[in-house]
């Protein structure tokens, strides 16, 4: 934390770790990181969907999610408009069946997963 005083504007330092057992005792002594904030990962469905929709809505809202109800005039919606398939689920069920299977995981695993899709698709 040396030099943070010098700077001449004020300064707001944030720290970020996944290992708090890690962190040097001597960043946590008063006056240096003296408020903390501990995210725990999603426990609910509800919690992993609202998650979901931050990392997938640009890609949807972009209409590069197949889904039933892809936005009107986009290639997923023509895509569906071809091939005619009621079967696929719409957006919110999508974001449901993946909440679901991703029981477990943290904010971070879950924007791996949307991006290791997106990824996949411009790989087909």
């Amino acid at each position: 934390m040396d030099g943070v005083d010098g700077l001449g504007v004020p300064t707001l330092v944030i720290g970020l770790t996944n290992k708090r057992t890690l962190i040097e005792p001597a960043l946590m002594r008063p006056g240096r990181f003296e408020v903390q904030v501990e995210v725990p990962p999603p426990r609910t469905v509800a919690q992993r969907v609202s998650i979901l929709k931050v990392h997938m809505g640009h890609m949807f809202r972009a209409g590069r999610v197949l889904v039933r109800d892809a936005p009107d005039g986009t290639a997923a919606a023509l895509r569906l408009e071809r091939t005619g398939h009621k079967d696929i689920p719409s957006y919110e069920e999508l974001l449901d069946l993946l909440a679901i299977e991703c029981d477990g995981m943290s904010g971070a695993s879950l924007a791996g997963v949307t991006r290791a899709a997106a990824s996949r698709a411009l790989e087909r």
